[in-house]
């Protein structure tokens, strides 16, 4: 779960670091995020044999806990990034609790998410819940690795010049 909301972190960083205007990289953005929310209600639909209403709740429950978490991590990284330049500070101490707490809470949000699918799922969907998460995991990491690779196919357009 964990590595799901880094990977969502992961893309839209790429999409809002591209050298388009802040109006393209929304749209774009935006557009990428609507086609992962599509084809996460389409897996679950068919995968646990959910009816559209329960993958609402569950689409819901999960972009709930993976923007909670994107946020958690950018804290993790700027606290992160304190901690390797600052070795001699005096508050180091406090920075080293601060990245354990925020670790607790993100771990706290993956178990508030379980908790809340186990709600709106049976056992047995719950249980498929688990795995068919990990699945997409992977499925969203080749997603990336073709993102990433056409970018790197098409050229960079310089600012100012259309």
């Amino acid at each position: 779960m964990k590595k799901t909301y880094l990977i969502i972190f992961t893309i839209l960083f790429l999409l809002m670091s591209n050298n388009y205007s802040d109006a393209q990289v929304d749209s774009t953005k935006g557009q990428f995020v609507n086609r992962i929310r599509k084809v996460l209600k389409e897996k679950l639909i068919e995968k646990l044999e959910l009816d559209e209403q329960t993958a609402d709740k569950y689409v819901e429950l999960y972009y709930i806990a993976a923007d909670e978490t994107i946020k958690l991590n950018e804290q993790r990284m700027k606290t992160f990034r304190y901690l390797e330049n600052n070795f001699e500070a005096e508050d180091i101490d406090q920075k080293v609790d601060e990245l354990i707490e925020i670790d607790i809470k993100i771990t706290d949000l993956r178990k508030d998410f379980l908790l809340g699918i186990k709600e709106i799922l049976t056992t047995k969907q719950t249980a498929q819940a688990v795995v068919f998460q990990n699945k997409f995991n992977r499925f969203l990491r080749e997603q990336i690795n073709k993102f990433k690779k056409d970018r790197q196919k098409t050229p960079k357009r310089k600012k100012g010049r259309d």
